[in-house]
């Protein structure tokens, strides 16, 4: 959870995730952004952001990377309470590689109380197996 002095609570979900990320889009575009993803008509979505961006979409690649700090800075309470060698990421959003992580990364950089808590650390999208039959 983040909490805002004198807001609201919210989570990871509500501000990282990929809905979040499609809405702030479309807010964005809705208030005159321009972006490829929004000129093409597709709706959009993390598959769409995830193109755009890697096409050099300003607008796909800072709506990812805002979301990837804000996810940063639930990892760092992560790395400070359980100190972890590796943190595994499922959903959408882990499927934007370095768009996501990269940002990730600058925020745990940025807001750890020492490097101690993230050298070494890894983390990686989550994999999910084909079920037997």
């Amino acid at each position: 959870m983040l909490v805002a002095p004198d807001g609201p609570v919210q989570t990871l979900e509500d501000l990282a995730a990929g809905p979040d990320m499609v809405r702030a889009f479309q807010m964005r575009v809705a208030a005159g952004e321009v972006s490829r993803l929004a000129a093409s008509r597709s709706r959009p979505h993390n598959r769409g952001d995830r193109t755009a961006a890697r096409e050099g979409d300003a607008l796909a690649i800072d709506v990812i990377a805002k979301a990837g700090r804000v996810f940063g800075l639930g990892v760092v309470t992560l790395l400070q309470l359980f100190n972890p060698q590796r943190v595994v990421v499922g959903g959408g959003a882990s499927q934007l590689g370095d768009l996501y992580f990269e940002p990730a990364w600058e925020s745990i950089r940025r807001y750890c109380a020492d490097p101690a808590f993230y050298d070494g650390v890894e983390m990686v999208a989550a994999v999910v197996a084909p079920m037997s039959a």
